[in-house]
């Protein structure tokens, strides 16, 4: 080996090495790279394209580093990848310049620890200290904030933000923006409280954690709008920096939403409603065949059933069985026919489509509800929990379809306002009915 290099590695005429550089056997360095103080590539790594690395930085077998981006819009444009100093590259780790689309550059951070296989895509943003667990892969176009943790098998879509001090856990599928100190999981991720862990490790005090933690509470509370609530926690939070940072991160957007907390699924899923087993019950039947299977668990359990179809929504197995057809914003027509039947619980099953604005408010005109005019302006989730509300003081206790399937919206949301479940499948226990009594 003479000056570090050794005699089976190839260095292009151009390529800038920097004292103490350590290039093992078979590399490859192309004449527009630049290599800082003391970097050394173990062996088999390619280094190309007008690609910078830091000093001390340490590359490992089979990585490609700075070939051009994957993306099919690219023609050759002069782009750069700047790679910062004291970083550990494993084995098989890919990072791509950046694209005229991104601004020609993708920059990693200083301290940073790519694990084996991950990836950096196009125009990517990476902070300090920075780690990649094995396989992480992140899209063209995102920002990664310093101190963040990426757990294994992780993907983080194009154009997504990862705050700082944030931990996407493993096998995760982000496709919105992970708040500063957030914690993320599951696929698709949602968020599920603050990196805690991560936050003690890097030294922060009690005192500002459980700030953090009360915060974290006001902003992903249920009420108002989520720009509303970032401005009371900036009124009540006035000199805390790193909620200001949280703060800032929402105000500043982007192209992807805020990653917010899954609906809770509360109370009535641990303490169900009891049903009298003798009066029929009332299954609301939207769009879909969750209608149809809540139907055979009933028939199986040998229950009573009325069947309430909704124009234009319910499919024809059900019509069949319908014993009276209404609206879907006859608010009125369905609780005179929900008291007529005096159900034991009403069952809503099946989606439905969400109407216009204008249909939406003529109909909690005709019903003088406030609650509902009220939620109109805060969303489907706002929504969806007022005409629930309103519709179990009317008719008396609910019940919500029970799957092995992720819950929808509205699934949770009857859930959290103690409605019972009917499961859609055959129950392995025979005591266990489709509305059993605790």
């Amino acid at each position: 080996m003479r000056d570090g290099i050794h005699p089976s590695s190839v260095v292009e005429d151009g390529a800038r090495l920097g004292d103490g550089v350590r290039i093992g056997p078979f590399c490859h360095i192309g004449p527009d790279v630049v290599l800082g103080d003391g970097c050394e590539l173990v062996s088999h790594v390619v280094v190309a394209g007008r690609t910078t690395v830091g000093a001390r930085t340490r590359i490992y077998p089979f990585a490609s580093i700075g070939h051009p981006p994957q993306d099919l819009k690219f023609r050759g444009e002069p782009s750069t990848l700047t790679v910062g100093s004291d970083c550990l590259i494993r084995e098989g780790v890919t990072m791509n310049p950046g694209t005229a689309g991104g601004g020609l550059e993708t920059v990693v951070g200083n301290g940073c620890a790519f694990l084996a296989n991950s990836h950096v895509g196009h125009d990517c943003r990476v902070g300090d200290h920075v780690i990649f667990s094995n396989n992480v892969m992140l899209a063209g176009h995102c920002t990664v904030g310093n101190y963040a943790i990426l757990g294994g098998g992780a993907a983080v879509i194009q154009f997504a933000r990862v705050g700082d001090h944030a931990f996407v856990g493993g096998l995760s599928g982000l496709e919105n923006d992970c708040i500063p100190y957030g914690m993320v999981l599951g696929n698709r991720a949602y968020l599920s409280g603050l990196n805690i862990i991560g936050l003690q490790r890097r030294g922060f005090s009690r005192e500002d954690i459980h700030a953090l933690r009360r915060a974290y509470r006001l902003l992903f509370a249920q009420e108002g709008t989520l720009m509303e609530r970032v401005e009371d926690v900036a009124a009540e939070f006035d000199t805390h920096p790193a909620i200001h940072e949280i703060l800032a991160f929402i105000r500043a957007g982007g192209k992807r939403s805020i990653c917010t907390p899954r609906p809770r699924l509360r109370g009535g899923l641990r303490r169900p409603a009891v049903i009298d087993p003798a009066r029929p019950l009332a299954l609301v039947a939207g769009a879909g065949h969750l209608p149809e299977l809540v139907a055979a668990s009933l028939d199986r359990a040998r229950r009573p059933f009325r069947v309430l179809a909704v124009r234009g929504f319910t499919e024809r197995a059900m019509r069949r069985r319908a014993d009276a057809v209404v609206d879907l914003l006859d608010i009125p027509g369905t609780l005179r026919i929900l008291k007529e039947w005096a159900p034991a619980a009403v069952v809503p099953a099946g989606g439905v489509t969400r109407p216009s604005p204008a249909a939406l408010l003529n109909a909690a005109h005709a019903v003088r509800n406030r609650d509902i005019l009220k939620s109109l302006a805060g969303g489907d989730d706002r929504l969806l929990r007022a005409v629930l509300s309103h519709c179990s003081k009317r008719t008396g206790t609910g019940c919500s379809a029970s799957t092995r399937s992720r819950p929808t919206c509205s699934a949770a949301l009857a859930g959290s306002a103690g409605w019972t479940r009917i499961p859609t499948r055959p129950s392995r226990s025979p005591r266990a009915g489709p509305c059993s009594a605790p």
